[in-house]
């Protein structure tokens, strides 16, 4: 759960060109902490992680649970096939 988690957080972040530095520095984590939460070390208090997901476009939903009905809340220009979410249509 913690690796799908962190995978999911990843994966969003580099659709939204993002680096893991920046991330940090937005939702005010250390870098080390970040890269903990997507290797699947750590998992971010429902806080963090909810100020993540608005960072990311991502809905809590998807994150949490990999829900791909919302996955992508403002990223239309991006497909669940070629943002390489898994059995996506």
């Amino acid at each position: 759960m913690k690796k799908d988690l962190g995978y999911r957080l990843r994966l969003m972040r580099e659709l939204n060109r993002m680096t893991r530095e920046r991330l940090a520095e937005v939702v005010d984590l250390s870098v080390s902490y970040v890269g903990l939460i997507e290797r699947g070390l750590r998992t971010p208090s429902l806080d963090k992680l909810t100020e993540m997901c608005e960072v990311l476009h991502a809905s809590l939903d998807y994150i949490v649970k990999g829900s791909t009905e919302s996955v992508l809340t403002k990223l239309p220009s991006v497909t669940m096939k070629t943002a390489g979410v898994p059995n996506a249509s």
